[in-house]
């Protein structure tokens, strides 16, 4: 089966968007973003989708939405567990890239977090949602000048 990878980059004050974009402008950080996801597949909520379709690398595009049944470029699903059914057929890696209501679902599915922490606040309306650390172990931390990026793995019970 593949891997389910919740993968965001979190402001210091927990903002992950604003206005329908992320509010900051970090190149090396998205890039990366990119690099992961490339030839892959995502889960994404139809916001996030919309702010970023035009630069996504992911083979697969699952679009979650209640009220869209069609978006070009992507398979529309109105639940993650029916989008995470699909993309377990596709036989790729599968990145949840947000937003906050689908990060917060995915939480129980998901077994790996790629979280980038910025280290400065930005202006935000959407934040990313709270988790249980103690479910969660961190694989690997690195600092980069303007964020640290760690992998979490999802603690076995």
């Amino acid at each position: 089966m593949p891997k389910i990878i919740i993968i965001s980059a979190i402001a210091a004050n927990g903002a992950i968007g604003y206005q329908g974009g992320l509010p900051w402008n970090i190149p090396k950080e998205f890039e990366m973003f990119l690099d992961f996801i490339e030839g892959q597949t995502i889960i994404t909520g139809r916001r996030s989708y919309a702010h970023s379709h035009k630069m996504l690398t992911s083979k697969h595009n699952l679009l979650l939405s209640r009220s869209m049944s069609k978006i070009e470029g992507a398979l529309v699903f109105d639940s993650l567990e029916k989008a995470i059914q699909k993309a377990q057929n596709l036989e790729k890696t599968i990145y949840i890239t947000g937003g906050a209501q689908v990060y917060k679902q995915a939480f129980a599915l998901a077994d790996k977090m790629y979280l980038s922490f910025l280290r400065k606040e930005y202006k935000g309306d959407v934040f990313f949602p709270n988790f249980d650390e103690s479910n969660w172990v961190v694989q690997q931390r690195t600092a980069f000048e303007e964020y640290d990026f760690v992998i979490f793995d999802k603690k076995k019970n």
